[in-house]
């Protein structure tokens, strides 16, 4: 696993461009070989991104940081990087944040009691606190105007990257 996100290491195998869709194959780093290094698509030059399947656990994660709960913001620093570990296009970003939009704050708190009545967990116990102040500012459309700069910068990016990423391989699809 990684440090900073439940994603397993990279592992041996296929994977598919999230730029051009080029499929191709990885290989597990070796030992001496720096851990900085990227490896990218040979078809457009795209870095290699892992990122989980969206969901609502990634969506309540990104809405606590958002509301600054601590225990996020130590965690993962600021919605902007909160939003890149998890996404690689801009269509994810919109996913994670419709997602976070959908949050039912009534069943996550009947969820995190249910939780809590099997096993008491501090993190769960804490996060049960802040629901009230989260749902509160939901409610406002204060946790929305929180996510809207951070997404649209991160979107921003991704649209660029893309556009020059997809550049590469119709240069390289022209010249074969």
């Amino acid at each position: 696993m990684t440090q900073r996100t439940a994603m397993p290491e990279r592992g041996p195998g296929r994977v598919r461009c999230h730029v051009c869709g080029t499929r191709w194959s990885v290989r597990p780093r070796a030992p001496g070989r720096r851990g900085d290094e990227v490896e990218a698509c040979p078809g457009c030059e795209a870095p290699l991104r892992l990122a989980p399947a969206l969901d609502e656990g990634t969506a309540r994660g990104l809405v606590l940081l958002a509301a600054g709960f601590a225990e996020e913001r130590r965690h993962h620093g600021t919605v902007g990087r909160y939003l890149a570990e998890f996404t690689r296009s801009e269509h994810e970003v919109d996913r994670l944040l419709a997602l976070a939009a959908s949050i039912d704050y009534d069943a996550w708190a009947a969820d995190n009691a249910r939780r809590l009545a099997r096993r008491d967990d501090a993190r769960v116990r804490a996060v049960s606190r802040f629901l009230p102040r989260l749902a509160g500012l939901a409610d406002s459309g204060a946790l929305t105007e929180a996510l809207k700069l951070p997404a649209a910068r991160l979107k921003r990016r991704y649209r660029a990257e893309h556009a020059h990423h997809l550049a590469v391989f119709a240069r390289r699809t022209t010249r074969a």
